[in-house]
């Protein structure tokens, strides 16, 4: 039996149930005739258990669309930009705290499967320029030790050129 079958009598019966109620009026025949359309609906609700229990049922098709989940590399690739948007956006705020603008900021990265690994941070110092009062700092050195505070990176990630 289709599943749509099996719903559309389960609601006709539902359907004629009611309208038997509303047309009958009270009293002993009622009774036994709502007794007979309960005893039915009993039926039509049951109806496909014997094929389940049969084992003829074929659910293979039901979820077919569901069975592995697509993956949209477009997606991905825009979330993994945007993360290392992000990260760009967090070194540059932390180096404005140090007084340091400027610093032109690449960030190779790899994806493995779903996961957005940093693998190379390329800091270009040559048209950096510090804002702050002390103007004898080692920019390269504070541009490095911001960057592995800022993002936790092992200072072999971090290159300053």
């Amino acid at each position: 039996m289709d599943f749509s079958a099996w719903v559309l009598s389960i609601v006709g019966i539902v359907l004629l149930t009611l309208v038997v109620d509303i047309v009958l009026p009270e009293g002993q025949t009622g009774k036994y005739i709502k007794s007979v359309l309960a005893i039915i609906t009993v039926f039509v609700i049951a109806s496909p258990v014997p094929t389940l229990l049969s084992g003829d049922i074929d659910v293979s098709g039901v979820m077919s669309d569901y069975d592995a989940a697509d993956v949209d590399e477009a997606f991905l690739q825009d979330l993994f930009e945007t993360r290392m948007e992000a990260v760009k956006d967090t070194l540059e705020s932390e180096f404005a705290e140090e007084g340091v603008s400027g610093v032109k900021i690449d960030i190779s990265y790899e994806k493995d499967g779903y996961v957005f690994e940093i693998k190379k941070i390329l800091l270009d110092t040559t048209d950096a320029v510090i804002d702050g009062s002390d103007k004898n700092i080692n920019i390269k050195e504070t541009v490095r030790g911001v960057t592995q505070n800022a993002l936790d990176v092992p200072s072999d990630m971090v290159e300053v050129i």
